[in-house]
């Protein structure tokens, strides 16, 4: 499968690419017709973006921290030591706000750009809107697996698609107390959990029994209904138990375990 795309398909790529965008835009201002405001409006948007992406790598690392911390506070073993609560962060300064539809705004400028007669190939290259061709060998498709965020809602997973649309999920649920050797999670019966379009999905079942349990996860794309490529590396959390004011249970809140798992084999 091929594709044209010039857009990045992350954040942090788009933020790149906006301010190479805004910046070279300017030089053919005269050439295309274009206005300061319109030049000036790409300019507020990848200041936006910029903010907004900052402030989202800062809560998420302060959100791992947090986690790891009351992981440490509630199963760690007491020595005489103690250990601190993370430092709140100092957000960035926010940006003025901007209208919503950062991607609809630059297609429509690219679209009229690229009509016009004094448009060349040469300029789009420059200005980053001529996608290099991408080829996706779907037998290497292997999409990586990581744990977006926890709470009482339940335990939010997020993948990489690699040009796929759709991806299953698959899980194995162990005891309190049980372990399992990477060879016994090779060979283990694996649940299918959830057949998903995107790349996110959030586990919100109750644990088996009211006692933290460890679950493993592992994804595999799929492409009409059929599995391409690789699984993915395993994820394993720690479910804890919550209860609400009337004693009855709510969703797992997870806690990452700190041993990395090693590639399973597809």
């Amino acid at each position: 499968m091929a594709s044209k795309y010039y857009l990045p398909y992350t954040y942090l790529g788009l933020v790149a690419w906006l301010f190479n965008f805004y910046t070279k835009l300017s030089n053919y201002k005269t050439l295309f017709g274009l206005t300061d405001p319109q030049i000036e409006s790409f300019e507020n948007d990848y200041k936006a973006l910029q903010n907004a992406e900052q402030i989202d790598a800062l809560t998420q690392a302060k959100a791992e921290d947090i986690t790891h911390y009351k992981h440490t506070l509630t199963k760690g073993v007491s020595n005489g030591s103690v250990v601190n609560p993370p430092v709140p962060d100092v957000f960035p300064v926010l940006t003025d706000a901007v209208e919503p539809g950062i991607e609809k705004r630059i297609t429509s400028m690219v679209r009229t750009i690229k009509a016009h007669k004094k448009y060349k190939p040469e300029i789009g290259r420059d200005l980053g809107i001529i996608g290099a061709e991408i080829v996706i060998d779907l037998v290497e498709l292997e999409p990586s697996l990581k744990l977006k965020s926890s709470n009482v809602d339940g335990i939010t997973i997020k993948y990489t698609l690699k040009g796929m649309k759709n991806a299953n999920i698959y899980v194995q649920v162990l005891s309190p107390g049980q372990q399992v050797s990477d060879k016994s999670i090779n060979e283990a019966d694996w649940e299918l959990l959830s057949k998903v379009e995107g790349n996110e999905f959030k586990d919100t079942r109750l644990n088996v029994v009211k006692a933290p349990e460890t679950r493993i996860y592992k994804v595999i794309l799929t492409k009409k209904n059929k599995l391409v490529g690789k699984f993915s590396n395993y994820l394993r959390v720690v479910a804890e138990v919550y209860m609400d004011q009337q004693g009855n249970e709510m969703s797992g809140k997870a806690a990452p375990e700190p041993a990395p798992t090693p590639t399973p084999s597809a």
